[in-house]
């Protein structure tokens, strides 16, 4: 399976929820935004998307070797 990096944009909300997640559980901003991902994922494989969903805004992607 090919690796791809993606840019994610966060409002400053998000981010300081992100903040509040590290210091509660003690993961890194990258695992929680990663194991989020994951989620979203496999919420729309099981339940497909639903057009009430928020789609993740990205501003670019790109192969990693």
């Amino acid at each position: 399976m090919a690796k791809k990096i993606a840019q994610i944009q966060f409002t400053q909300q998000q981010l300081e929820q992100l903040a509040d997640l590290k210091r509660q559980t003690g993961l890194n901003r990258t695992e929680l935004v990663r194991r989020a991902v994951d989620y979203y994922i496999l919420q729309i494989r099981e339940h497909g998307y639903k057009s009430t969903m928020i789609p993740l805004p990205t501003v670019g992607t790109e192969e990693v070797p």
